[in-house]
């Protein structure tokens, strides 16, 4: 059976959205999907573009709850398994997430389905299954960039660096200049280097023009900056990452943890906090929040972040512990 036509309105809006999230504007992008909600609430596909904009975003909350209203309204549809094992994916828990690919897979069986099992299976550390799936999907598909990309990670994983930059090779062939693959290709050939060989080589990279313009090689000059305990070096690596690229929410992220290792509790705080609240089990990201309102003295507010938390997230219970874990001795202080 045919699917019907979208109307017009709804299909010159998701092409719109679909342009302004590959600008990255997703503030604009949201805005024009809700104008044709308004138009057609309870669309399902205006629904799941929605949902996969507002993960894209990094609203993960939102998304989550857009995500169950679409499996309550239409619980045997796919694209719901899909949405909600990329949530899964976001909140760390990648064998839940693979769970709901498979029976997505299971229902409307797609490359892109299988691209997002690969995923799941390396997030999950099973990077033989992953490269399994991956090469034989990719017989049908050669040319398939999810795949390969999901390939390229599973071979590196398993520290196959010549392979896994033979893959970054016929990548680029496929989308040349992409700032990921550019990115994963330096990483792979630096892994044989010392940490400060590699970030020798890094710097004369970042001597030449078009990679002084890519955010992902400043984020690696970060993270080899980290490594080697250089937390002020990192943080400006981070920046300069987020100056070429504000919205990349990685970056921001790290460059929370450099301020809280450099001892800037206060502004570690004000990067840290909303990720906190977009996910209170991100493990890293709680304990430096936590451990900067301690150091601060500010048991009160910490209290308070907790409970706005719970008010935000009712279906993590676990966060009570958590709370009473954070506190724990404050009130016998008092």
């Amino acid at each position: 059976m045919t699917r019907p036509a979208l109307p017009d309105l709804i299909r010159m809006k998701l092409e719109l959205a679909r342009k302004l999230r590959k600008e990255r504007n997703f503030v604009a992008a949201e805005a024009e999907l809700r104008d044709a909600l308004r138009v057609y609430p309870g669309h399902s596909i205006l629904r799941e573009a929605l949902a996969q904009l507002l993960l894209a975003g990094g609203k993960v909350s939102e998304a989550a709850r857009l995500i169950e209203e679409l499996q309550r309204d239409f619980p045997e549809g796919a694209g719901g398994f899909k949405l909600k094992g990329e949530v899964l994916l976001r909140q760390r828990r990648p064998r839940e997430a693979l769970e709901q690919f498979l029976e997505a897979e299971r229902q409307q069986p797609s490359t892109y389905l299988t691209s997002l099992i690969v995923k799941a299976l390396n997030r999950a550390g099973e990077h033989g299954e992953a490269i399994r799936r991956a090469e034989a999907a990719l017989e049908a598909e050669p040319d398939n960039v999810w795949l390969l990309a999901g390939l390229e990670t599973a071979c590196a994983a398993r520290g196959d660096t010549e392979r896994a930059t033979r893959v970054c090779e016929q990548l680029l062939k496929l989308r040349p200049q992409d700032p990921f693959t550019i990115r994963d290709l330096i990483r792979n050939r630096l892994a044989e280097l010392s940490a400060g060989e590699a970030l020798e080589e890094l710097h004369a990279l970042l001597r030449v023009p078009s990679y002084q313009r890519n955010p992902q090689l400043h984020i690696l000059a970060g993270e080899q900056f980290y490594k080697q305990g250089d937390h002020a070096g990192a943080a400006a690596a981070f920046e300069t990452a987020l100056a070429l690229e504000p919205s990349n929410r990685y970056a921001l992220r790290q460059r929370g943890f450099c301020l809280n290792k450099l001892g800037n509790s206060e502004e570690a705080i004000g990067v840290l906090e909303p990720f906190f609240m977009e996910d209170p089990l991100d493990r890293f990201v709680r304990s430096v929040v936590v451990s900067c309102y301690k150091k601060l003295g500010r048991f009160e507010e910490l209290n308070r972040l907790f409970e706005r938390a719970l008010a935000e997230h009712p279906e993590l219970p676990q966060l009570h512990g958590l709370r009473k874990k954070a506190l724990k001795g404050v009130e016998r202080k008092g």
